[in-house]
């Protein structure tokens, strides 16, 4: 898998974790999200219009095909909030371009309490 990360990520905790968990989600790691999420996460994914708690996460949330290219373009941490934008490539040829917002338990930022995605396809494959 092919990733592309913003110069700077790797002295920031909060940034290398947002990083972590968008390689998680890459690699269709259920066990490393669910270990990034506290025990009343949310994760609103408004391309389905609908919110997956930690204890529903399962292959569902994952693309239809494996990503083959992770581009992370801007990621972002303040306080208790995050930020995260980039594209995805598909093996099925589909590229998609995403923004995260992440809520996190606390300011240290050892947990994600919420994710709200957007994500929008950039061609048909």
């Amino acid at each position: 898998m092919k990733l592309s990360i913003p110069k700077g990520c790797d002295n920031a905790p909060k940034k290398d974790f947002l990083v972590n968990i968008n390689m998680a989600y890459t690699r269709r790691d259920l066990t490393a999200l669910r270990e990034a999420f506290t025990d009343k996460f949310a994760w609103n994914c408004l391309e389905t219009q609908k919110i997956v708690s930690k204890d529903d996460l399962n292959e569902s949330i994952f693309m239809d095909s494996p990503i083959r290219a992770l581009c992370l373009e801007k990621v972002l941490t303040h306080g208790r909030e995050g930020a995260v934008m980039g594209k995805m490539t598909c093996e099925n040829g589909i590229i998609y371009a995403f923004s995260e917002f992440y809520e996190f338990s606390g300011a240290k930022g050892d947990k994600v309490k919420s994710i709200t995605r957007f994500i929008v396809p950039l061609n048909h494959g």
